[in-house]
């Protein structure tokens, strides 16, 4: 793909065998037989197409190899490095307008995992592995502080700063707390930066405006998420923020029993891109992947699809560039579309593990609020039952030391109705504290007085 500018000029640019493809050769041949599209199909059905993912391609190998050597997650290393990749390209490159209008390659990356369980590791092992060139690396705070990281004003104009920026936020928890405040603006400023949209708002004072015109400005984002923690940010699905992300694990279930030596970090060579405010260039898009998200929208537009999946599928492409991004090309082919799906599958699956450990600590917060409510009622129960009893054992004392003998249901007679059903209890009392005594006849039981005082 061409860029502004006279890029004839330049000597052509030759990449380290294991990057894949060098961009200056043909495009690689076609395979007799598409593999499957994990994306399409279950994650069990893809298992073993996950498991050889890492062999499809030697930057993928050293990715993994690397993540193992510095005792990390494969996964959670290869989230890092396709969101720093796509860091370091221009806000001007875009993808095409497939649905509505051109989209941005904003990239986001939600690490799964304990907390201390991955993701600060997982950034610095991608950071070694692989060196893309210079990344800027913030912290995020408000919405409208989202732009003051881009821009600043000074002597009475907007000063850029810089075009692209990748934020790290190590705990869910800071993204929701900043998220829920009355008035935030934060998770909304996400969704529209996911987007490329244009960013900033309006103020009385000039100097607190900084917008951020749609595609000029590179936004990723790095989130650690420990999955009982995560419940205000699923709680946004209506507003598509989850579907937004790729979600990756910080575990490494395979990891080795003898930890391997890391190989060389290597460098990913220069792509070349032109620096500037240039006008917006679009990204070539395979005919497979083109036809994927068009059937999906369709589907959607018909009332027959799940109207956020747009955005997975958005995810998807985003993750195919940085595949080839990483593969040393600029090119997409079906073959990075593939890769992408497998991806995607993991990140569906790991996205539905947060779901699911919600929905246990939901249940078992459920249960214990039952138990908790169940004992309370119980205790209320047995105390209100107790002060009846006694109620009725001095009324009915008093009836028994009155008459000083008495039939038992002349007894239970002088008790009001609605205490009857404390009789039994109220004269079980009064003959364990010894106070009357109740003894059969042949024309019914009798109670007597004992004289005894309580």
């Amino acid at each position: 793909m061409s860029t502004h500018g006279n890029e004839d000029d330049r000597p052509p640019m030759r990449f380290p065998s294991w990057f894949g493809q060098d961009p200056n050769d043909p495009e690689p041949p076609e395979l007799e037989e598409p593999p499957l599209d994990p994306y399409s199909e279950t994650l069990d059905s893809a298992e073993l197409l996950v498991e050889g993912f890492w062999d499809e391609r030697k930057c993928l190998a050293h990715l993994r190899d690397f993540a193992r050597a510095r005792m990390t997650s494969p996964w959670a290393v290869l989230g890092v490095a396709l969101a720093r990749v796509i860091t370091t390209v221009p806000p001007y490159m875009v993808l095409p307008p497939t649905i509505g209008t051109d989209a941005s390659l904003n990239l986001f990356v939600a690490l799964v995992g304990p907390s201390g369980m991955g993701k600060g590791a997982a950034e610095g092992a991608a950071r070694d592995a692989v060196d893309v060139g210079d990344v800027f690396t913030a912290t995020i705070g408000s919405g409208e502080g989202v732009a003051h990281v881009f821009s600043h004003w000074e002597k009475g104009s907007v000063i850029r700063d810089r075009s692209s920026v990748m934020f790290s936020v190590a705990e869910v928890d800071m993204l929701t707390a900043l998220g829920s405040r009355q008035g935030a603006t934060l998770l909304s400023t996400l969704r529209s930066a996911f987007s490329g949209e244009k960013l900033g708002f309006s103020y009385a004072s000039r100097e607190k405006t900084l917008p951020l015109d749609a595609h000029t400005y590179r936004l990723c984002l790095i989130l650690g998420v420990q999955p009982e923690r995560a419940a205000t940010l699923m709680a946004d699905a209506d507003g598509g923020t989850p579907q937004r992300f790729l979600w990756l694990p910080t575990a490494d279930r395979d990891a080795p029993d003898v930890t391997p030596e890391a190989p060389a970090p290597q460098t990913l060579p220069d792509q070349g891109w032109l620096r500037g405010n240039f006008p917006r260039q679009r990204i070539e898009v395979p005919d497979i992947a083109v036809d994927t998200i068009r059937d999906a929208h369709r589907a959607r537009l018909r009332g027959q699809g799940e109207a956020l999946d747009g955005h997975a599928l958005l995810c998807r492409l985003k993750t195919a560039m940085a595949l080839t991004l990483l593969g040393g090309r600029r090119v997409m082919t079906d073959d990075d579309w593939r890769l992408s799906g497998t991806v995607m599958a993991v990140s569906d699956a790991t996205r539905s593990s947060v779901v699911d450990r919600l929905a246990q600590q939901a249940e078992v917060r459920t249960v214990a609020l039952g138990r908790a409510d169940g004992i309370r009622a119980d205790a209320a129960g047995q105390s209100a039952d107790e002060l009846a009893a006694r109620r009725v054992a001095n009324r009915l004392l008093a009836k028994v030391v009155t008459a000083g003998e008495i039939t038992r249901s002349d007894a239970r007679n002088a008790i009001a109705r609605r205490d009857r059903i404390h009789f039994d209890a109220a004269l079980d009392r009064l003959v364990a504290a010894g106070q009357v005594k109740a003894f059969d006849t042949e024309h019914g039981q009798r109670i007597v007085a004992t004289g005894a005082t309580p």
